[in-house]
Formats: C-alpha cells, sequence, structure tokens
C-alpha cells in the first residue's frame, strides 16, 4: 500500500471513530420514555453522526486522484485541466 492510500485509510479510520463517537452520545442522551421530546443535544448528536457517515460513504466512493490528472479530448486539453493566474 503507498503512502497517500495508507493517509486516506488513515482519515477515513478518524472519521469513522467521530461517527462512532456521536452515534454512542446519541445513543447515551435518547428520550427513556416513549413519547418524550428529544433533547436539542440528542438531535446534535444524530445530525452529526449521520452527517460524518454520510461523507465516509462519498469519500469510499470517489476514485483516488493521481498527481497529476490531464484528460485530453480530441488532441487538446479541456479549459478545467488549465493552470490558474496563481499557479
Amino acid at each position: 500500500m503507498d503512502e497517500k492510500t495508507e493517509r486516506r485509510q488513515e482519515w477515513l479510520d478518524m472519521l469513522k471513530g467521530c461517527s462512532q463517537y456521536h452515534y454512542d452520545k446519541a445513543t447515551e442522551t435518547q428520550p427513556t420514555i416513549i413519547g418524550q421530546e428529544m433533547s436539542e443535544e440528542h438531535i446534535m448528536h444524530k445530525i452529526w453522526h449521520w452527517s460524518i457517515k454520510d461523507a465516509i460513504t462519498i469519500l469510499e466512493m470517489l476514485p483516488t486522484m493521481k498527481e497529476s490528472v490531464e484528460v485530453e479530448v480530441d488532441d487538446k486539453k479541456l479549459p478545467q485541466h488549465e493552470k490558474g493566474p496563481l499557479g
């Protein structure tokens, strides 16, 4: 496994840990009585858990990019692959 793949996996593992933390906190703060209103803390932890989980899913679906990406169509570079004014 190359260095970029290792770093990417470390980030995914860290995000999974964050998601698990918020899941645990949401479980701790969930209402214990049926029909009881959810607290803001409970809702916040649920939102963070699902948001991070969605981000992980997106990152896992996206392919990794190589150092330089050049896409050529009809022997021409596309405008979005040209260097901009900042380099």
